[in-house]
């Protein structure tokens, strides 16, 4: 379950507060102390993730709307309006009218993708993942300011709010100080005014045989920290399996592409074939054509099987010994030795026969 914390937008991203590491208290100047922070972070000429890339635009236009005080008075009030009922009742209005209600909020979710091969899908790992994870500047507390930095803001007269324009109106936050009362004067120098710091924790996830692309793993309580006293949210791992340059995956079973050669197809003989765990020797029965499928048991995924598609491979390039070799060679053969062919040219003079 989502926590109350973890709001979205319409596009279905993390609200415009959350992507920069803000509250929706936050004075301007800690919005632009945290923009600042993002991009200095995910800024294409800085990491060149597509998913750090995509992060960023998200961050700028969070930043474009949040810098401004007439859009980000629309952007409040389109949260509050798309908030549920309990929602809007309980947290979400008291965050963005100053936070005076001190509620325990509990953290957001974070979402950290771990890529696998195949071979430690099928046989369980442990991997050790680093998380970025914003945590209260220990310097101010989360206050962003500087000892002594803060002061009463001057556009609402430390009041937090602004006049009410109509009788039943709610109070306006002032955005100048997001709805506080004060302003930070003198930023902090270690975490630049935001509050809150990006500091990076490690963590062991433990994995069974047999995990597939996509699974999810939930680690409880090593989420973004909360607010006011608020539980932690938690950790979700996603699983990618990056695709295997020999193997595809079929539930527990896994198929393989054997190429093989005309005089081991047409003679049969044993041949080598990879599996996940080694090397194994398979007989390919005389008379294979391609697109036969010979199992080994056991040799998949959690006692699922090993599928081989045998691949008969034509010789290119043959010299010219090779290739009157070869003609002789079929020259010789019997129809009832290439009964495909014999059929088709059964088929062809039938219907020959009907057209003429």
């Amino acid at each position: 379950m989502t926590s109350p914390t973890s709001r979205v937008n319409s596009a279905g991203d993390l609200d415009h507060y959350q992507l920069l590491g803000v509250p929706p208290t936050a004075t301007i100047e800690q919005i632009k102390a945290g923009y600042r922070r993002r991009a200095l972070r995910l800024h294409p000429d800085k990491n060149p993730d597509p998913e750090a890339t995509a992060r960023f635009q998200a961050c700028s236009e969070a930043y474009n709307q949040l810098s401004n005080a007439e859009r980000r008075q629309q952007y409040d009030a389109q949260l509050m309006a798309e908030a549920g009922p309990g929602e809007l009742f309980g947290g979400l209005v008291s965050d963005l009218l100053g936070g005076r209600f001190k509620r325990k909020r509990a953290g957001r979710n974070l979402r950290q993708v771990l890529q696998l091969s195949l071979e430690e899908a099928a046989a369980g790992v442990s991997r050790r993942i680093t998380v970025g994870v914003d945590d209260l500047c220990p310097a101010c507390k989360g206050s962003g300011a500087a000892r002594g930095g803060e002061g009463a803001c001057a556009d609402c007269d430390g009041r937090g709010d602004l006049p009410r324009k109509g009788l039943l109106s709610l109070p306006q936050p002032c955005p100048g100080c997001g709805g506080q009362g004060r302003r930070v004067l003198i930023p902090c120098e270690r975490c630049e005014g935001v509050g809150m710091l990006l500091v990076e924790r490690r963590f062991d996830v433990s994995l069974p045989a047999g995990v597939r692309d996509g699974d999810l793993r939930v680690v409880p309580g090593q989420g973004q920290p909360g607010l006011h006293g608020g539980p932690p949210g938690d950790l979700h791992v996603v699983l990618h399996v990056e695709p295997h340059p020999l193997f595809l995956r079929r539930g527990h079973d896994i198929e393989l592409e054997l190429p093989v050669d005309i005089g081991t197809a047409t003679l049969g003989g044993r041949v080598e074939v990879p599996t996940l765990d080694g090397v194994v020797w398979m007989q390919v029965p005389a008379g294979s054509q391609s697109g036969r499928v010979l199992r080994i048991r056991g040799k998949g995924i959690s006692g699922g099987d090993l599928h081989v598609r045998v691949m008969v491979e034509t010789p290119l390039d043959l010299d010219v010994a090779q290739r009157q070799a070869l003609a002789r060679a079929t020259d010789q053969l019997r129809p009832e030795q290439q009964p495909r062919q014999e059929s088709y040219r059964r088929a062809l003079a039938q219907l020959r026969e009907q057209r003429g």
